[in-house]
């Protein structure tokens, strides 16, 4: 366990969780982007004088190290991480309410998965990243029937 003196600082990613009872594994690192779709208004020289943001959006970008009891058991969570892009996965993150907000319409922490990848070598572990996406304005991750 760390010590800290002086300041302190928000540290790693304890605290992050994925909705999967058999997607297990050790999250390495998550990186949160907010933003916005964006228009320009000019003034009849073409100089910037306004802007307007809107479609304010968050995208989730997720590594993890897929553990198990056993080999077969680290194997089946590396085969639940992933998962099909457009599936609505739940991220829980108990050190920052960032993360797993309720902005917008939707549930705290849904995201619409956009894409997983997995990174396998004779050197390292197998690793996961997932991208996943969420509204800030609208419920998008409700399925409509």
């Amino acid at each position: 366990m760390a010590t800290f003196k002086g300041l302190g600082v928000f540290w790693g990613v304890g605290g992050v969780g994925f909705s999967s009872p058999t997607a297990t594994g050790n999250f390495q690192s998550v990186n949160l982007t907010t933003t916005a779709d964006e228009k320009l208004i000019r003034d009849g020289d073409g100089d910037i004088i306004s802007s307007v943001h809107y479609n304010n959006t968050r995208t989730l970008d997720i590594e993890v190290i897929p553990t198990g009891a056993s080999q077969a058991l680290a194997r089946t969570a590396s085969d639940n991480f992933l998962i099909a892009s457009g599936t609505v996965v739940t991220v829980t993150d108990t050190e920052s309410l960032e993360t797993d907000s309720a902005e917008g319409a939707g549930a705290a922490g849904e995201y619409i998965l956009r894409e997983a990848t997995m990174n396998r070598s004779n050197e390292s572990e197998a690793r996961i990243n997932m991208s996943l996406f969420r509204s800030d304005i609208n419920n998008i991750c409700t399925a409509v029937v």
